[in-house]
């Protein structure tokens, strides 16, 4: 019976002191990821930015040039237009680079989030292009009934299907102005309209029976397309176009933050970054560093209020 006891003793110690280590290793892992003591925006604690086709020159440039004046950045990739914003909330991300003021409108009424843009970058004008194995070479070569591709996401596909009415492709029933979808599109438009996902917009003109596309600038290369082959594109002046101001953004809490406004500021007067973001568009770009932090919190706050009102 003593030897029982003590058998139990035994593993009750040997199971406590794994126990123990568990939790002791937790404890210095937990530490260790949230005491970085080294100050944000240094060569060991850089600020993590998360952008669309790091490839692009403009990110390079802009890395190179912030070192140069201390401030160091670590860019993280992405290939599509859903994973920044919830990785920005979570904290794996300091700051993105890669939406416009109503696609952040859209995601924080739909996520209940309060993501904010710190700083203007550019407008980059949507364009659409015929497919390069067909027989399209401007807007009045496309037929009735022609088969057209827009993305599917809400914000660029309203964008899509503003163009296209301009154009004299299609009419939209929905009179709510700039919240139409496909289903949106009248019988008697001229062309037939599929949206997919953004990111698939450029491949589907590899199918013959697509005509052309409404693709975003970030995947006009995956085909070897230049943004210059866009046979029409939306205008880029105007207050309506202030929506598709793209933005640096961060969290709510973090939007004061010093390193965070230093990095934004080099990039709006940075003329070398400024130029390869120009380059990278093909000469699409339209550069806008005027509106301040303040100034564009309170257009995302009226577009979230617009989009809620319409929803």
């Amino acid at each position: 019976m003593v030897g029982i006891v003590k058998k139990i003793r035994k593993g009750l110690g040997i199971a406590l002191s794994v126990t123990l280590v568990g939790v002791f290793s937790i404890a210095v892992s937990a530490c260790g990821k949230s005491n970085n003591s080294a100050e944000k925006g240094t060569k060991d604690n850089p600020v993590v930015l998360g952008v669309v086709k790091a490839s692009d020159s403009q990110w390079d440039i802009l890395k190179t040039d912030l070192e140069k004046d201390g401030i160091y950045i670590e860019l993280k990739n992405f290939t599509d237009y859903t994973s920044e914003n919830p990785a920005t909330v979570r904290g794996e991300l300091d700051i993105n680079a890669f939406q416009h003021l109503d696609y952040l409108a859209g995601y924080n009424n739909d996520s209940h989030e309060t993501l904010v843009p710190i700083g203007a970058k550019a407008i980059f004008p949507i364009g659409f292009y015929a497919n390069p194995n067909g027989s399209v070479k401007a807007v009045s070569d496309i037929h009735e009934g022609a088969h057209i591709v827009v993305p599917n996401d809400e914000t660029n596909g309203n964008r899509a299907l503003l163009l296209l009415e301009e154009l004299g492709l299609i009419k939209l029933t929905n009179k709510k102005g700039t919240y139409s979808t496909v289903q949106d599109i009248d019988k008697t438009s001229k062309v037939k309209v599929t949206a997919v996902d953004p990111a698939q917009t450029a491949h589907s003109l590899s199918d013959p029976s697509i005509v052309a596309a409404v693709i975003n600038n970030d995947y006009t290369k995956d085909i070897g397309l230049k943004t210059t082959d866009a046979i029409a594109r939306e205008k880029s002046d105007g207050d309506f176009v202030k929506r598709y101001t793209n933005v640096w953004v961060t969290r709510k809490a973090d939007a004061e933050k010093e390193i965070y406004k230093k990095i934004v500021k080099h990039a709006s007067e940075d003329k070398k970054y400024l130029d390869a973001v120009q380059a990278d568009s093909s000469g699409t770009a339209v550069i806008v560093t005027k509106y301040t932090a303040k100034e564009l919190q309170d257009i995302l706050q009226k577009l979230q209020d617009e989009k809620k009102a319409n929803a």
